[in-house]
């Protein structure tokens, strides 16, 4: 078993820096936390919906999709972002699945920077693993890049109902082949629903990353706090749904937090 102090960090957690004596486990979200699509989501939907004769601003698609964010499943989010920009609902399944399918020929990349940050943290004595609702062909992407080895473990879903976040399964079976306890891990994703829900359901900690504002306006508590542009920091601190959960913004910042 990887070996941590008894120090009992539910007091001070996401308030101070940690280190791995502490925390010597750190589990990633694979697309949106680790891996990014490109051309960007947003784009994509932009240019599908042009080209499907549903044009719309890209300040509606960013409404729609704040509004959508509570659902986990991927086909399920995309009709409910449609029916939110109002495309006709004769029209909703049958371009719902044509944007599904075609997002399959997007690029998924992992940057530089994303690279520097995991390598840096393996430095600092950190066992890093990657929990995704995707199939095993993240691995095979991690591997074209070169940067497998840089995580002890890798658990996605393939075909298993029970491993999809928000559900639990998949983060256990990543502790259980580190032989590590909850205690000793700490989860980062970019989903509330998906990735934080399922952590807290495992017993972990766990760190939001959350670039755009989205999950921020998403949990906010009022409509006029939700799309705005700026979401305050007091009302971050008052929303009762965060209460123990990290936010970051920037991945850089995982440095600043994790010594």
């Amino acid at each position: 078993m990887i070996a941590a102090s008894e120090c009992d960090m539910s007091e001070v957690f996401g308030k101070k820096p940690v280190t791995s004596s502490e925390f010597p486990v750190l589990l990633f979200a694979a697309n949106g936390t680790l891996l990014h699509f490109n051309p960007p989501l947003e784009n994509y939907f932009h240019n599908q919906l042009f080209i499907s004769g549903h044009p719309k601003t890209p300040e509606e698609i960013e409404a729609a999709w704040v509004k959508s964010l509570h659902l986990t499943v991927p086909t399920e989010f995309v009709t409910a972002l449609l029916q939110e920009l109002q495309i006709p609902e004769d029209k909703v399944a049958e371009l719902s699945q044509k944007i599904m399918q075609n997002r399959e020929g997007l690029r998924v990349v992992i940057a530089d920077s994303t690279i520097q940050v995991c390598e840096l943290l393996r430095d600092r004595g950190y066992h890093l693993g990657i929990v995704s609702n995707q199939d095993y062909r993240i691995a095979e992407l991690l591997r074209h890049q070169a940067v497998l080895e840089l995580f002890d473990v890798v658990v996605t879903a393939d075909n298993r109902p029970n491993y999809l976040k928000p559900q639990s399964e998949g983060i256990l079976e990543a502790l259980d082949e580190l032989d590590v306890l909850p205690s000793q891990c700490i989860f980062i994703g970019d989903s509330f629903s998906r990735d934080i829900v399922a952590a807290q359901g495992a017993g972990l900690k766990a760190i939001l990353y959350d670039p755009t504002y989205r999950e921020l306006k998403a949990l906010a508590e009022s409509t006029s706090e939700a799309f705005s542009k700026v979401v305050s920091i007091e009302t971050l601190r008052q929303n009762r749904r965060l209460q123990g959960v990290k936010v970051v913004t920037q991945f850089q910042e995982l440095l600043k937090f994790f010594l």
